[in-house]
């Protein structure tokens, strides 16, 4: 039983359009754009480091 219980819980999870499953599903979405948005700001904070260490190769 415990070894066809992923299957059975997949298919439960496509079918499944509760309230709870949609405010899951919207959790998810929100911590993936929150990522993305965390990647992005650090990734712009990173740059001017990376553009100072270009300046002293030029020198």
């Amino acid at each position: 039983m415990h070894l066809f219980w992923p299957v059975l819980n997949s298919n439960h999870r496509r079918f499944n359009a509760s309230p709870l499953h949609l405010q899951n599903q919207l959790k998810s979405i929100l911590f993936n754009v929150k990522v993305v948005i965390d990647w992005r700001t650090s990734e712009k904070q990173a740059t001017p480091s990376v553009s100072s260490e270009e300046r002293r190769g030029e020198e």
